[in-house]
């Protein structure tokens, strides 16, 4: 999978120490993340969207490859359903 964004962000040393995230384990920041778009854009079944009909961004190949964003996300967010629920640990500097 092309992750132009993503390799942009590495590219130039973006560094996420102090980023925020409403809800980290949430599809629509990882979409908005990976898709540049806003996140309530990147919310997997909601594709009947009023806005897609004038929005000429949505229609044609881009949004082919937004389904196919979609469609991996969901199978992601399947796989790591389980992380959501748990309790992460940090180890503290000595």
């Amino acid at each position: 999978m092309s992750t132009p964004n993503m390799d942009w962000l590495a590219r130039t040393d973006c560094d996420f120490e102090m980023a925020y995230s409403g809800m980290p384990c949430c599809s629509p920041f990882r979409g908005s993340l990976l898709a540049r778009c806003n996140p309530h854009h990147c919310v997997l079944g909601h594709e009947e969207d009023p806005l897609e009909e004038v929005n000429l961004a949505h229609n044609g190949e881009f949004r082919e490859k937004r389904l196919e964003l979609e469609a991996c996300l969901r199978e992601w967010e399947e796989k790591t359903e389980d992380f959501e629920n748990s309790r992460i640990v940090r180890e503290e500097k000595v």
